[in-house]
């Protein structure tokens, strides 16, 4: 994908067009840095009411915890975060 933004890497006041092996390389060094980023916020799910839950497990994601209970990820990322008032439950639950 291509865009007008600015490449702050490869900025002059030149504007120079970048080769395709120049382009290359850039993409690849970007590329290796977000490699090391992982977004994933892993943590276990409790059901307070029922501890025997097959749903009280760890989950990688809030994505994947999510998907299995087919729920609202903004909402669960909010429990998550702590942003709920202390004590409230995720669907009462």
């Amino acid at each position: 994908m291509f865009s007008f933004e600015t490449i702050l890497e490869k900025h002059s006041e030149f504007y120079d067009v970048l080769s395709l092996i120049e382009l290359n390389n850039l993409l690849n060094s970007v590329s290796d840095i977000n490699k090391n980023i992982n977004a994933s916020k892993s943590f276990t799910a409790y059901n307070l009411k029922n501890p025997l839950s097959p749903l009280c497990r760890n989950y990688h994601s809030i994505n994947e915890f999510a998907k299995v209970i087919k729920g609202d990820r903004s909402t669960i990322r909010d429990y998550v975060n702590g942003n709920k008032p202390e004590g409230s439950l995720y669907r009462n639950e």
